[in-house]
């Protein structure tokens, strides 16, 4: 029974990243079923964003954009991500992956924000505070960081 359970958790340990991706993948494609406009599906306002770093530092402000999704990939570098004056759609996603490197994203004030995170030597850090409205918009931010930080602001 001992040699069955630990070939179990080994394999869920193997096999936790394709569940993971397929479900962020789930998730994607049943949002950007409720976020067209003009009969185009919009992402950010001008297509998918994807902000990356690579050995050195980047600021991303998105000012009076539009904002429902966005990837951040930082290795050996840092990013500041500002989305406090950017208009948040419900249900925004942001795929936030660090390694290496220190990514900090702020949010306004008036949003949910709900975080799944899976960590390795690294910690993700959300200090943005409660909102008990309702009807504000959510932003579900998922973050995976190895030897880096991830911090939620």
């Amino acid at each position: 029974v001992l040699a069955v359970l630990v070939i179990l958790i080994g394999l869920r340990i193997l096999f936790n990243p394709l569940f993971r991706r397929w479900r962020t993948r789930r998730i994607r494609k049943h949002w950007s079923n409720s976020f067209e406009q003009d009969g185009n599906t919009v992402y950010g306002g001008h297509g998918v964003n994807d902000f990356s770093v690579s050995f050195g530092s980047r600021n991303v402000d998105l000012d009076d954009e539009n904002f429902t999704s966005a990837t951040l990939n930082v290795s050996f570098g840092e990013m500041n991500f500002d989305l406090r004056r950017a208009g948040i759609q419900n249900c925004a996603v942001i795929d936030a992956r660090g390694s290496f490197g220190e990514l900090e994203i702020r949010l306004p004030e008036q949003v949910r924000v709900e975080v799944r995170s899976g960590v390795s030597f690294a910690s993700v850090n959300n200090k943005h505070g409660e909102v008990n409205d309702p009807s504000a918009p959510v932003v579900y931010i998922n973050a995976d960081c190895a030897f880096g930080e991830i911090s939620i602001r």
